[in-house]
């Protein structure tokens, strides 16, 4: 459980020491390189950084009609749109169901879906379960009521059960699920539903959240909203793909430097294959 090695069994372990000068040598070129690749590994991460504040501040122009209306002045809401609570557009379909009854189901666990994502990265089979879940329907979301500030969110795109740590809303013929799912993706709602709850393992009731404040769009202004935010942020996916795989390069060529250095292929050009 608790991996260790003792210092006597460190001692007994073999390496290949150059003369004096060399290891400094070698430990100069190291540094030199490692500065270059810290340069870069900050360069990425500021790039991330700058990434996840614009698709923050894309959503929020889309919750506040900026995305699809030009012009539009402050604290002003577009033509057709209402602020309604969120309670009065989506309600808690939640109904609790046995492996036995949909054995061949896909299963949502909490585990399933990572932090700050809209879905799942695997599922498992309800009969594997004895527990009960919670049934859900395609086109409804689900919300992760322990620990909001995981911020785990699904549209649903097939029936199926959840664990019961998860809300199961049901949207009104004027709200589209789409539409709901970015919302409760968005940091406002995060921030909303972080206040509500403390403790070590905070939870979140539907009573909660029924209150947050929604800035409704007509229904097919609301479908042209997700159309523009699903491409935007697609291409946002796109290069946080770009800058992890580029994260994890970093990693690869700090120990590519090190074994390098340690056969003595870092300055000794002569033994470079």
């Amino acid at each position: 459980a608790q991996p260790n090695i003792s210092s006597s069994k460190i001692e007994q372990m073999q390496i290949t020491l150059p003369p004096l000068q060399e290891q400094q040598e070698i430990v100069a070129k190291i540094e030199e390189l490692f500065s270059e690749l810290e340069k870069g590994k900050e360069e990425l991460l500021t790039a991330q950084a700058k990434l996840k504040t614009y698709r923050q501040s894309l959503l929020k122009s889309a919750f506040e009609g900026r995305l699809t209306n030009e012009n539009l002045k402050d604290d002003e809401l577009p033509k057709g749109w209402e602020v309604r609570k969120l309670g009065e557009v989506a309600k808690n379909k939640s109904k609790k169901v046995i492996p036995a009854d949909y054995p061949d189901a896909k299963f949502i666990g909490m585990d399933c879906i990572e932090p700050h994502t809209l879905k799942p990265k695997f599922t498992y089979k309800f009969g594997e379960f004895k527990s009960t879940g919670n049934y859900f329907e395609r086109g409804q979301v689900l919300y992760g009521r322990m620990r909001p500030y995981l911020n785990k969110v699904y549209k649903t795109e097939y029936e199926g059960a959840c664990s019961g740590e998860f809300i199961v809303l049901q949207c009104a013929e004027n709200f589209y699920p789409n539409l709901l799912s970015y919302i409760l993706h968005s940091n406002d709602f995060v921030s909303y539903a972080n206040h509500k709850t403390n403790g070590d393992r905070p939870r979140i009731s539907y009573e909660e959240i029924s209150d947050y404040p929604i800035a409704l769009a007509p229904l097919p202004e609301q479908q042209k909203i997700v159309a523009i935010l699903e491409s935007k942020l697609t291409i946002c996916d796109q290069l946080e793909e770009t800058i992890n795989a580029s994260l994890k390069q970093v990693e690869t060529l700090r120990q590519g430097i090190l074994k390098k250095a340690f056969e003595g292929k870092l300055i000794n050009k002569k033994n470079v294959r």
